[in-house]
Order: C-alpha cells, then sequence, then structure tokens
C-alpha cells in the first residue's frame, strides 16, 4: 500500500514562516503515520492468509498542496482541501463525485490509469487553468459538470479515448476559446458547452462517426440536427445549413451577438430552450415545414415580430414567455396556444399569396432565359419573401428574393430546345398557386469552332519571306472569325491576319533557298478550326552577297599624267 505520496509535480509557493514549519511538521507526523500504517497493513495481510479472513479495501491517503486526497479501490474522494499543483496517483482508476470541487487547484495531472471523471469532480474550481492529461490516456466518460465553471480555464485537450461527455461538462467555461470533440466520442449530453461566452470555434475530429462541424458550430455526422452554436462566435447573422431538419436543446441559449437568423426550408422542429435568452433576435420567420415548437424555446428573447407557419402543431408551454416586445404575432394553425405565452398577444391570421400575372419569356442564349411577372394583388397578409419560376420541359427553377414584380433569369437549359415558363410566389405561410403558363421560346443552337478556311496560292516573296492567300470557310460556327493563322511546314512558322473574311496572309523568319508549303486555320470565340489543306510548294530566293573579285591585265603609261 502506498501512503502519504507527494507529487512530483508540486507546486512552490511563498508562504509564512509559520506554515512552513507546520507543514514540516505535519510531514514527520505523515512520515511516522506512514510507517505505522504500512506494520498494520503487513500484520493484516498475514492474519488474513493465515486464518482466511475476509478482504476488504482500504483507503489510501495521498498528498496534495495544503491537504491530501483519498484513493480506495482505485476511487478518488475527499480531495476539498486540495490547491495549487499536482499530479493524481496512477493508483486512481475513476474520480469520484465532487472530489475536488470548490477547491483551489490551479494546475493537476490526471494519470493514464483513470478511465472516468465523475459527477461535479472539478466543479467551480476559478484558479484552474490546467489539466494535464497524461499519455497515454484511458480516460472514457467525463461525467456532468465535471469541470463546469472553471472560469480560469483557456485550454484543455480531451484525450482521443473519450466516448462521453456528460451535461454541463464544460458549461461556464468563461476562459475557453476553443474545443475539439475527438473521433471516439460518441456522446455529448445537453448544455455540456452551455454559457461559454468566449468560445468561438467547436471543431470536430474527421474521423469521427456521430458528430462534425461546419465553421465552428457544431453539428450531428449528417448534419441534419444543429447541436451547439458557440456562444463567442462573432458576426450578427447567421444562415442555418440547408441539410438542418431540427434545432437541438439549448443550441442558441445564450447567444447575443445574432441579431438575424435564416431557417431553412427543411425544418421540421426546434428543440426546447433553444433560443433562451438569446436577447439578440429582434424577429423570426420560420418556414412553413416547421412541426414542433419546444418548450422555452424563444424565451426571454427581445423578438418583436414572429412568423409562425400553420404546419406547426405543438408549441411547447413558455416557447414564447417573457417576450415583452412581442405584442402580435401571425398564424393561422391549429395548435393549442395555452400556456405557451401567446395568449394575451394579437394574432393575425395569414394565408399563402395568391398566384402573380405572368409576364414575356425571353431566350438569352443556349442554356439561358428570362421571364417576367407582376406581383399578386394579395400578399395573403404576409409579405412576400421570393418568386420562383419553373420551366417546361424539365422543371428547371431559378429564385428571385424580392416582394415585387420582376424579372427571373433561368439557367442550366437545353440548347435548341422550346419552353414555356410558370412563376409561384412565396410568403412565411406558404407558396401561390402558379400563375398561368408563359409564351413559348427556344433556347438558341450552340455556337462551334468555325469550318476550315480553303487554302490559295502561296508566293514566294524573298529570302526569308512568303505570302499565302485563303478564302473564308462558309460556316464561321455561330460566332464571327476573329483571325486566320499560316504555318509553315517545315519549321512550324507562323502569320497571323486579325480579320473575318477572306485574304492573304504574310509569313516571315522563313530560311533562304528552302522549300515550303502552308496550311490556314480560322479562330472565332469557341476556339480554332482545323487546318485547311496545304499550298503549293514555294522555294524562298538564295540570299545575295558582294562580287568575286576581277582579274587583274596590262598596266600601261600614256602621257605625263596619264
Amino acid at each position: 500500500m502506498r501512503m502519504l505520496k507527494k507529487s512530483s509535480r508540486q507546486s512552490v509557493s511563498p508562504l509564512a514562516p509559520e506554515l512552513i514549519a507546520k507543514t514540516n511538521a505535519l510531514s514527520k507526523k505523515h512520515r511516522f503515520s506512514s510507517r505505522l500504517i504500512k506494520v498494520i497493513a503487513v500484520l493484516t495481510a498475514s492474519l488474513t492468509l493465515a486464518f482466511g479472513l475476509p478482504t476488504t479495501a482500504h483507503a489510501a491517503t495521498f498528498w496534495c498542496p495544503f491537504s491530501n486526497y483519498t484513493i480506495t479501490a482505485g476511487l478518488v474522494t475527499n480531495g476539498g482541501g486540495c490547491g495549487g499543483t499536482f499530479t493524481i496517483d496512477s493508483s486512481a482508476t475513476s474520480i469520484g463525485t465532487s472530489a475536488f470541487a470548490y477547491t483551489n487547484i490551479v494546475s493537476v495531472t490526471i494519470p493514464s490509469s483513470v478511465t472516468s471523471i465523475g459527477d461535479t469532480a472539478f466543479y467551480s474550481i476559478t484558479t484552474l487553468n490546467s489539466i494535464v492529461f497524461a499519455a497515454p490516456s484511458g480516460l472514457t466518460s467525463i461525467g456532468s459538470s465535471a469541470f463546469r465553471s472553471n472560469t480560469s480555464l483557456t485550454s484543455i485537450t480531451i484525450p482521443d479515448s473519450v466516448t462521453s461527455i456528460g451535461d454541463s461538462a464544460f458549461r461556464g467555461d468563461t476562459s475557453l476559446t476553443s474545443i475539439n470533440i475527438p473521433s471516439g466520442v460518441t456522446s455529448i449530453a445537453s448544455y455540456a458547452l452551455m454559457d461559454m461566452t468566449a468560445l468561438t470555434t467547436i471543431t470536430v475530429d474527421n474521423a469521427n462517426a456521430t458528430y462534425s462541424a461546419i465553421a465552428g458550430v457544431l453539428f450531428n455526422k449528417l448534419q441534419t440536427e444543429l447541436l451547439q452554436y458557440p456562444n463567442g462566435k462573432t458576426g450578427s447573422s447567421y444562415v442555418i445549413p440547408s441539410s438542418v431538419t431540427s434545432i437541438g436543446t439549448y443550441a442558441f441559449s445564450g447567444i447575443n451577438s445574432l441579431t438575424a437568423i435564416t431557417f431553412p426550408s427543411s425544418l421540421t422542429s426546434i428543440g426546447s430552450f433553444a433560443f433562451w435568452n438569446a436577447r439578440g433576435l429582434a424577429s423570426i420567420t420560420l418556414p412553413s415545414g416547421v412541426i414542433s415548437i419546444g418548450t422555452y424555446a424563444f424565451s426571454s428573447t427581445n423578438i418583436a415580430s414572429a412568423t409562425i407557419p400553420s404546419s406547426v402543431t405543438s408549441i411547447g408551454s413558455n416557447a414564447f414567455s417573457m417576450t415583452s416586445r412581442l405584442t402580435s404575432y401571425t398564424y393561422c394553425g391549429s395548435a393549442s396556444l395555452t400556456g405557451t405565452g401567446l395568449i394575451g398577444k394579437t394574432k393575425i391570421c395569414a394565408t399563402s399569396p395568391d398566384a402573380p400575372t405572368i409576364g414575356t419569356a425571353t431566350s438569352t442564349g443556349t442554356t439561358t432565359a428570362t421571364v417576367s411577372f407582376t406581383a399578386p394583388v394579395s400578399d395573403g397578409g404576409s409579405t412576400i419573401l421570393s418568386y420562383t419560376a419553373t420551366s417546361s420541359p424539365g422543371s428547371t427553377t431559378a429564385t428571385l428574393t424580392q416582394a415585387g414584380s420582376g424579372t427571373i433569369s433561368i439557367t442550366g437549359l437545353s440548347a435548341t430546345t422550346a419552353y414555356t415558363f410558370t412563376v409561384v410566389a412565396h410568403n412565411a405561410i406558404g407558396d401561390s398557386l402558379a400563375s398561368s403558363a408563359s409564351n413559348s421560346v427556344t433556347t438558341s443552337t450552340p455556337t462551334t469552332v468555325p469550318d476550315a478556311p480553303t487554302i490559295g496560292t502561296a508566293t514566294s516573296t524573298g529570302t526569308t519571306t512568303a505570302t499565302v492567300a485563303f478564302t473564308a470557310p462558309v460556316s464561321d460556327g455561330g460566332s464571327t472569325i476573329l483571325s486566320y493563322t499560316a504555318t509553315s511546314s517545315p519549321g512550324s512558322i507562323t502569320g497571323t491576319l486579325t480579320q473575318a473574311g477572306s485574304g492573304t496572309i504574310s509569313i516571315s523568319g522563313l530560311s533562304a533557298t528552302t522549300s515550303y508549303t502552308f496550311t490556314v486555320i480560322a479562330t472565332n470565340a469557341v476556339g480554332n478550326s482545323t487546318a485547311s489543306s496545304a499550298s503549293n510548294s514555294i522555294t524562298t530566293s538564295s540570299s545575295t552577297t558582294a562580287p568575286d573579285a576581277p582579274t587583274i591585265g596590262t598596266a600601261t603609261s600614256t602621257g605625263t599624267t596619264t
């Protein structure tokens, strides 16, 4: 049995002389007690073996700064007087409930032998700034509120061995700015990461099969449920991804920075307390697919406008309680409003808008078109949010986000195809009926490269130059020809003429006394044509030089000066 063991990592703190003296005296007593207990342990073990006495687990006491803690059958308890820096003894396998809660610990190392940390084990230690998990860690579970309200803790590395994180495990750790969920975690309980006001980013190991993160926000693996939006994340608006069908309990609770949230059309449920105390929110417009709103979902917010679709059949108790700025709301559904916080507020029953009036459709390219429309006379009592045009055939859609009349551009159509279009209007309640069909339009035939030009006559014009004539191709591919390029053989020397029609290209840089043929290609915005056939062969001139020296003859004197 190991008794009164001092940590090799104990902190060195300046102590008053009398406290040092007391500590030394206490250490002497501990050493004496340790020897006595060891003798008793040996005698007990001998008697147990000799007489077959039943064995029982014995508590061992271990030193920590300012006090001791106990380990009984691997369970750590009674560390309420500990402080400073120390390492928990390696005989520990689990840390018990509230074992070190409310202490003055500054730094603690948890040995690899520990597999579980109990509820509130390190609860509300405002001095704790470092938690080290000895490698390789064997920790698998972190209990409820295990590290809650550790306000000085700035970082923590959760071991890869952890599989479960209890509710409120890190709640109120107001100095943590980021946290990573390792690959083995399969369970994160409610509000485990709540009230962490400095937390800007939650990351998840890519190998995790249960959870994922997008831009610092925690989701389930399939990203159908949004689980936690970090309290410290910056930005005044947030667009919930289109994959999300549910918002988890407390997901946005206490988020004061967000003033606007865009809910996806895929959303069907909002969990209890999802936006509780999110005081930045000014209004909410829920999409028509939402079915249920949990208890206290929007309680204690400052929303002044709420549009709830008639698809909602369940509104939880106090879902809109303590929302004094919300004096009226829009809802036409059948859910009971008793106890929801909406009784006493003005209820406005809106409907989907009337159908818009179709305008003119116009083909604008090989795969594009536009269609105009006029806004409906009635928006159903709820502002129109968008209009969607749909093609026939193909059901290709395009959306324009505005309330009034306009023109929608549609892309992704097929070339050389006849289309008509209808338009629907959308408000917070739902979609209007479709407009009548537009006029029929046919998309353009796609452009291609030009045909090959027809080769003309090649002519040598010097020792290093030549010309070649050509005739423009019959088809320019539907796009104006921009230039023609002649290429020599041999040498691949080129010359270019920038024009659309027939002409003659000059080529320079050839070699003297050399035979050449030429081909010509045409180029438009799409690309190059195939080459023409080869021209006639020409030979460049031989190069000229100074004449040879003449042959001297006989010189004869013919006078006094000649």
